[in-house]
């Protein structure tokens, strides 16, 4: 591999790309709490929502100002706090024991997330102790910097010293995908389930699709022969 760009610097989401988070967890709790806090500020939060919706209530009904913040810190107090149980919970996904700490080793390394630093902190002292690595997580009092706003990814490039025409951003949502778009990197797609995968084709090629992490190495070294094709614009089906 030794005609690969000492340039390069990949990028990883957290929740979904290297773990399923909240696989083995249960989010009742959390939403109840996120709804009884909700309820100070006068807004009404429906629990069957994604608990990470909460911020989305709370920018519509609060005004710009200190209230706003104070709710945004709380709701995100209670977002850390199911992370940091369900993280216990979890593994990483298929092969990455194995190749993410080669990759580490090989490229620059980071990870934007909208989950909270602490946990992937947390996760990564459990499973990668000897990584120390460059992680951009959910602001509590600035959600709205959350992908898909590129912030998380720019100013992962930011702190590790790369330009975006360098990084290759890995994850699995289409959500990740736009972040990717709006911060002019490249985007790979991983999809561990066969219903990931059958999402991801809607706004994906499949050459641009890894079911593992076994499979990175290889689109890694495409990636870095044909650069440009990995940043066209998502695809959609008619």
């Amino acid at each position: 591999m030794e005609h690969m760009s000492t340039n390069l610097a990949i990028i990883f989401d957290f929740d979904g790309t290297m773990v399923n988070l909240f696989a083995c967890y249960d989010l009742t709790r959390t939403t109840k709490s996120l709804s009884l806090a909700s309820e100070k500020y006068g807004i009404h939060f429906d629990c069957r929502l994604d608990p990470f919706d909460i911020f989305t209530e709370i920018s519509k009904h609060i005004l710009p100002g200190n209230k706003r913040e104070t709710a945004y810190l709380e709701a995100h107090a209670i977002l850390t706090q199911a992370e940091l149980e369900a993280v216990k919970t979890c593994e990483p996904l298929c092969g990455m024991e194995e190749v993410f700490p080669r990759l580490c080793a090989q490229y620059r390394v980071g990870i934007a997330t909208n989950n909270s630093e602490e946990c992937v902190r947390h996760f990564l002292s459990g499973h990668f102790p000897e990584l120390d690595l460059p992680i951009v997580g959910r602001v509590g009092t600035a959600p709205e910097r959350m992908k898909p706003n590129s912030w998380p990814l720019k100013t992962a490039a930011k702190q590790m010293g790369s330009h975006p025409d360098t990084i290759l951003f890995i994850g699995d949502t289409s959500t990740d995908q736009l972040c990717a778009q709006r911060a002019g990197c490249a985007f790979l797609g991983i999809a561990p389930s066969p219903s990931k995968h059958e999402d991801m084709l809607n706004f994906l090629p499949k050459n641009h699709i890894v079911e593992n992490y076994y499979e990175i190495p290889r689109k890694i070294e495409l990636f870095t022969e044909r650069p440009v094709a990995f940043r066209r614009k998502s695809t959609s089906r008619p």
